[in-house]
């Protein structure tokens, strides 16, 4: 998966920031989503809000 800009947030945002969440994607796709969130709010806020769902996902799945 690549992304077109660092300084533009991609398309397919949600997608992405559930792929990162849940560790699918290859290392440079990390290293670029990274460079580019790290510097950007609103990914950064669906990064998180992403987080925050699978980590309640995975605790659901043991419960």
């Amino acid at each position: 998966m690549v992304l077109a800009s660092s300084c533009l947030c991609p398309s397919d945002l949600e997608e992405i920031a559930e792929e990162y969440c849940l560790g699918h994607l290859d290392w440079e796709s990390v290293r670029y989503f990274e460079n580019h969130f790290l510097h950007c709010p609103a990914c950064a806020r669906e990064v998180a809000e992403t987080q925050q769902f699978v980590n309640v996902f995975r605790l659901a799945e043991y419960a």
